[in-house]
């Protein structure tokens, strides 16, 4: 079996991230995931074969977009809500059939992918992500959700599920209005008044439908998106059934740039909460490419 390096996040998945740890002390090297401290301890991963992450979409991007990253390939665990990178590698229903110390033998021998991550700067910032990036309607919805999250003593999946759909019904009439979008320095063209911007990277959205079907994790492609209606956000959702056609996108390149924003738009990236757009103005190049190891069906 190969050399792994688990990073883990104690407090993802109900503790399930402090049982992981408990039950593979000993036989692979486990870290539990100081985010003060992070890049030192992805730099640490340098002398193994494989690194794997168990946390959620939030600790993925933290350790896939870190510049201390080593050249190794990627396990990825997943104990969050959404868990939509682990959907589009395959692993997510692969690993949770699993009993924890049956996972590292597993991932030891799986085949890996190439996924580009990206970064974004507004407002004199500069953020990275991996899965997509939202402005509006779901940026509104993901703050609502990050503010609740760290004021409530009680999560589960079940109930985050409940509080995303309820924190939805209180932005369905977010508009954004103005808006240009580039891709590749090409002249901007105008975004019709619409609820949602997003930019992805993959076709999973959310835990819970595609984006749009034209995303490729490995391309160096990002595909920009906008959802004008609750009709948008129930293609989302079908579109992995194939129930309605998913959505397609306004433009598509390795650079993405938006104007015009109203100031205080609202963002999340990878499911999280992050400053609100003010200056108008938001960017998003390809960064690099990583390697994350996926079930032999989602292999490219």
């Amino acid at each position: 079996m190969k050399k792994q390096y688990w990073l883990i996040n104690l407090r993802s998945g109900q503790q399930e991230g402090a049982r992981i740890a408990e039950a593979l002390r000993g036989h692979v090297t486990v870290v539990p995931i100081d985010f003060s401290r992070l890049h030192e301890q992805i730099a640490a991963a340098a002398d193994h074969d494989q690194i794997v992450i168990a946390g959620g979409d939030g600790t993925f991007a933290s350790v896939l977009t870190s510049p201390a990253l080593p050249d190794l390939p990627v396990g990825l665990v997943s104990l969050g809500t959404a868990n939509d990178l682990a959907r589009e590698m395959g692993t997510l229903a692969l690993f949770r059939s699993k009993r924890w110390q049956e996972l590292p033998a597993l991932i030891s021998n799986l085949p890996e992918r190439t996924l580009s991550t990206w970064d974004v700067v507004f407002d004199g910032q500069r953020r990275s992500f991996c899965n997509y990036l939202s402005l509006g309607f779901e940026g509104a919805v993901v703050s609502d959700f990050d503010r609740w999250r760290s004021a409530s003593p009680v999560h589960n999946r079940l109930l985050n599920r409940v509080m995303y759909a309820w924190f939805g019904l209180r932005h369905l009439t977010t508009q954004i209005r103005g808006a240009k979008v580039s891709a590749d320095r090409t002249a901007p063209q105008m975004i019709p008044a619409t609820r949602g911007i997003i930019l992805a990277n993959i076709k999973s959205h959310m835990g819970c439908g595609f984006a749009t079907r034209e995303s490729d994790p490995s391309d160096r492609i990002i595909e920009c998106i906008k959802a004008s209606s609750p009709l948008d956000y129930l293609r989302m959702v079908a579109s992995p059934l194939r129930l309605l056609p998913s959505l397609r996108s306004v433009c598509r390149g390795t650079q993405i740039e938006l104007t015009n924003l109203p100031s205080g738009t609202a963002l999340q990236l990878d499911g999280e909460a992050c400053n609100s757009v003010q200056a108008g103005t938001l960017s998003v190049t390809c960064a690099r490419n990583v390697r994350v190891l996926c079930t032999e069906s989602c292999r490219r």
